[in-house]
């Protein structure tokens, strides 16, 4: 199979009474702009977080859980029992191994 030829018209030159200046109001031109009326482009608009959003604020939340998590870290200590930390430590080798396990099962068998 041999591959066709395209034949293309031959280009005719332009003279200079057919070129059509930029600021013609032909349909389908596009206006010339000058570069001071490009506008600059401007940054998206970002919401202020973290620090800079507040410099003296505290949140009421976070200051909220914050301070209940210390508090019953130190009532924690009246509680402890030696099966408790045995269990404890029983339940979180269990949970890890056991998690990688079933992480894995999910990703090699079922493909994610």
């Amino acid at each position: 199979m041999t591959p066709t030829s395209v034949d293309f018209p031959a280009v005719q030159p332009v003279s200079s009474d057919e070129i059509v200046s930029p600021q013609s109001s032909l349909p389908g031109t596009i206006p010339s702009i000058s570069a001071a009326q490009v506008a600059q482009p401007t940054a998206p608009q970002v919401p202020a977080m973290g620090r800079s959003r507040g410099k003296t604020r505290l949140t009421s939340t976070t200051t909220i859980f914050f301070t209940l998590f210390h508090i019953l870290a130190v009532v924690a200590l009246f509680y402890f029992t030696w099966s408790a930390l045995a269990v404890a430590v029983v339940t979180y080798i269990l949970a890890i191994n056991v998690g990688i396990g079933m992480g894995y099962h999910r990703l090699l068998t079922h493909r994610g």
